[in-house]
């Protein structure tokens, strides 16, 4: 999954179409991972976030921006949106500190595992698409569906049963003998990725038990990706 996001957030980054001195803001930025999608364009790129991890310049609530109005070209936005419980209210401040003409490039998630603890909104398209209609014009797009999702699930049932067991139960011990599970994630998610490259290329080639799993694999997006350009 994090391969397709890379994926959609460098077609945007190509799309700036050789654009170059932007000013670009990462909002809950944590260790910056798409920074040098941007090197050689942005003569200042700015992280934000909630926390004080390493080269996040600004500490701050993304519902209360400290910059002025229109001072940036870019909002950047990935796998954090979900987490903001006044979304409406942090997308305000999205368009309020972007220039006219820039744009709120965002990723999120749809269909997801997580602990029930965890505080997330998970999005259909149609709900995120209305949402930020309601901010100027948005496309949204999947990165990746069930195909996908099914390993995750596994992963996530092996992390938050099995795993978090042993850690709770025996702490550093059970955290040691909870080491094996890392290889069994990586194995299903080796073996799901060549299922799903085989079902594309029986898909490409007509069959039609394939072609009807591809088709019901774009209804059930784990993650998306969105651009909008704000309405100012």
């Amino acid at each position: 999954m994090l391969n397709k996001i890379a994926d959609g957030l460098t077609r945007q980054a190509a799309a700036l179409n050789g654009q170059v001195g932007i000013d670009v803001l990462d909002v809950g930025c944590k260790y910056k991972p798409y920074r040098t999608l941007f090197d050689g364009r942005a003569s200042r790129y700015v992280g934000l976030d909630l926390n004080r991890y390493w080269g996040v310049e600004v500490q701050s609530d993304a519902s209360r921006l400290p910059f002025g109005s229109d001072c940036f070209d870019l909002v950047l936005c990935t796998q954090a949106f979900y987490l903001m419980e006044d979304f409406r209210r942090v997308l305000a401040e999205f368009v309020r500190v972007t220039r006219g003409g820039g744009r709120i490039l965002l990723t999120t998630i749809g269909i997801w595992p997580h602990p029930p603890g965890d505080r997330i909104h998970r999005w259909s398209r149609r709900e995120l698409e209305e949402v930020l209609g309601e901010f100027g014009e948005a496309r949204v797009e999947e990165n990746g569906g069930y195909l996908r999702l099914v390993p995750q699930l596994a992963n996530a049932a092996l992390a938050m049963g099995v795993e978090d067991y042993l850690i709770r139960r025996y702490g550093r011990a059970g955290r040691i003998a909870a080491t094996p599970l890392k290889g069994i994630y990586l194995g299903l998610n080796l073996l799901a990725l060549s299922a799903e490259r085989l079902i594309r290329s029986a898909a490409r080639s007509g069959m039609g038990v394939a072609r009807a799993l591809e088709s019901l694999d774009t209804h059930l997006a784990i993650n998306y990706l969105a651009v909008v350009t704000p309405r100012k």
